[in-house]
């Protein structure tokens, strides 16, 4: 419970009250939740939270190739501890996890058009292809409902970005 509370008020300082979000296309969408998570990095300052991302593995498909994916999800860093390397500390932490905790071919992220630039410096990349998922509804086309921002790939130093479609194989993190 007290995590909980912890995430939800980290939450709150990110994003604002739920009041403010309701144009947001992300609202369209249903999201992977906690079932999802194999691990959340935290990061704390003067014993408060003040960055968490959430990360998962799943197999996804790019065109028809099967490929064991690190997600990460839900990257939060409070505003008034932004540019001090917290979020750069949480990410390192989470990319190792998914090249040698979990030993995936890449990592995934569904990345906000601000956050873009920051991934970037990290070594991900935007894949330019067209990403579907699954919904209540039946698949959609992430990538035709929220087209500000990109999912981007974490690679293998020498390695090509894939090209065609992605597949996410259950609901987007």
């Amino acid at each position: 419970d007290a995590d909980h509370l912890e995430l939800s008020e980290l939450r709150l300082r990110v994003h604002g009250p739920f009041e403010k979000r309701v144009g947001s296309p992300a609202l369209r969408i249903t999201w992977a939740g906690a079932d999802d998570t194999v691990c959340l990095v935290r990061v704390r300052q003067d014993n408060m939270l003040v960055c968490a991302l959430f990360l998962g593995e799943r197999t996804i498909l790019i065109g028809d190739i099967a490929k064991h994916a690190g997600t990460i999800r839900g990257m939060m860093t409070d505003p008034a501890y932004r540019r001090l390397g917290f979020g750069r500390a949480a990410m390192q932490v989470g990319q190792g996890y998914i090249w040698h905790d979990i030993a995936a071919q890449l990592g995934v992220l569904l990345s906000s058009e601000m956050a873009m630039p920051f991934y970037l410096s990290l070594g991900w990349r935007i894949f330019d292809g067209a990403v579907t998922c699954s919904q209540p509804g039946g698949a959609i086309t992430y990538t035709d409902v929220i087209r500000e921002g990109a999912p981007m790939l974490l690679l293998a130093d020498a390695e090509v970005m894939p090209t065609g479609t992605m597949n996410l194989r259950g609901l987007p993190f």
